[in-house]
């Protein structure tokens, strides 16, 4: 999506993001180790080979197994 765009679908004139070396920057005074795999693809883990499962998912599994012992 163009830049243009989004700033359209938010409703504002303009649009500017941080590089990712100011983003890292930015982030090091906060913690330690800053994981940026969604915006550069490079993973501290095999994210093919993780578990992934959100916590809407599991909330629901709580919820089946707390209805099934009532």
């Amino acid at each position: 999506m163009p830049i243009e765009d989004i700033a359209e679908a938010l409703g504002a004139d303009s649009v500017g993001f941080l590089s990712l070396e100011d983003t890292k920057k930015m982030a090091s005074g906060i913690c330690k180790y800053y994981c940026v795999g969604c915006f550069s693809g490079e993973y501290p883990i095999d994210v093919s080979k993780a578990h992934q499962v959100d916590k809407f998912s599991e909330k629901i599994k709580e919820v089946k197994q707390l209805l099934i012992n009532v």
